[in-house]
């Protein structure tokens, strides 16, 4: 299973469209990187997401599905992620996602596989794609494995069965 460890105040700084409301308007912010990151996991549902926020907002929820938030009230949201690397990095398949270079190079340590916010933001809503385009096709149900077979792939199995005498 794959997790993403997101330094979220980080990733919210480096996206256009949230950058200009972190120190306006913070829970909103919070809510449209969530809102991303909820479209996303309809098209990647095995994928977990571990977003650690600065301070503390009531007015965020801090969990759905696919996603956990984690507030670091008075202590930085680095060093929150710090402190789970150590005690969880061998546990699963971890992605840390920041650009602060003290901190993926904290996880490359750990022998994390480390992204910039910027190759995330790429990797979860493309620039190419229009907002509402993205949250369109979230809308929609996607799978990473198909609900079922195809007749065709069925068949195909089949004689595959025969051939090697298992029929």
């Amino acid at each position: 299973m794959r997790i993403y460890l997101i330094d979220g105040t980080n990733v919210l700084y480096k996206n256009k469209n949230t950058a200009k409301y972190v120190s306006k308007d913070y829970a909103s912010a919070c809510n449209s990187l969530i809102y991303m990151l909820k479209a996303y996991s309809t098209r990647f549902p095995s994928f977990k997401f571990l977003i650690f926020f600065d301070g503390y907002n009531e007015s965020v929820p801090t969990s759905y599905r696919n996603i956990q938030i984690e507030w670091s009230f008075s202590r930085t949201a680095d060093e929150l992620i710090r402190d789970y690397v150590r005690h969880n990095y061998e546990q699963h398949e971890y992605v840390l996602v920041s650009s602060d270079l003290e901190v993926h190079n904290f996880g490359r340590i750990h022998s994390l596989e480390a992204i910039t916010s910027k190759q995330f933001l790429a990797t979860i809503a493309p620039e190419k794609i229009s907002a509402p385009s993205i949250y369109k096709a979230a809308s929609q149900q996607y799978h990473e494995k198909p609900s079922s077979a195809s007749r065709k792939e069925v068949s195909r199995m089949l004689q595959l069965f025969k051939d090697a005498g298992e029929f």
